[in-house]
């Protein structure tokens, strides 16, 4: 009996099928399209000549680094295209996120607002039920407030001088919260006794 001879069978390494950039050269490449993102077709392409001079260096590094990973492609154009097509896009929506970020921070910038009087609420809800009779169930909203005032006046300004003292907001501003809440609330009985 002979002995078979014994093969190994040994597997290639599987070649990634995209080759990535080093961090170094992602980032230089990000920062010069940062720098030329609103640089016309040829603006661009004028830049990147100068950028490939600048940066030869790191180029040949990055190009050696790539034939060693299995790439068999023009190394400069693959940054070229990169730094025109995705990284160009990527950093406009960066910045564009970036922009809509800093419009909802600044629209978070919130007045500081107390909550209106307990005792001026159930005076308001105690008023616009009762002025749901017969007679006054046809008023406007408007005239409800009015009349509102007319009875409670005084703890209407007490409240819009609180109001004031504690969050700064103008009497003006104050007394239009107090009249939208009236009418809210006046506008929410009806409905309820319809």
């Amino acid at each position: 009996m002979g002995s078979r001879p014994t093969t190994t069978i040994t597997e290639a390494e599987p070649q990634p099928f995209r080759q990535p950039f080093s961090d170094v050269i992602l980032q230089k490449l990000t920062e010069f399209t940062k720098t030329n993102l609103t640089e016309s077709r040829k603006g661009f392409q004028q830049m990147w000549s100068r950028w490939i001079v600048d940066n030869a260096c790191l180029i040949d590094r990055e190009r050696t680094r790539l034939r060693n990973n299995g790439f068999e492609g023009d190394v400069l154009d693959k940054m070229y295209k990169s730094a025109r097509n995705y990284l160009r896009k990527k950093v406009r929506e960066e910045l564009s996120h970036e922009r809509d970020r800093a419009n909802v921070d600044a629209g978070k910038k919130r007045k500081n607002r107390i909550s209106t009087d307990k005792n001026i609420l159930s005076l308001m809800h105690s008023h616009a039920k009762s002025i749901n009779c017969a007679e006054s169930r046809h008023w406007k909203p408007s005239d409800k407030f009015k009349h509102f005032m007319q009875m409670h006046g005084v703890q209407v300004r007490e409240e819009i001088a609180r109001c004031h003292n504690h969050c700064g907001e103008s009497k003006y501003e104050c007394m239009f919260r107090i009249k939208s809440g009236y009418k809210t609330i006046a506008r929410r009985n009806v409905v309820a006794s319809s």
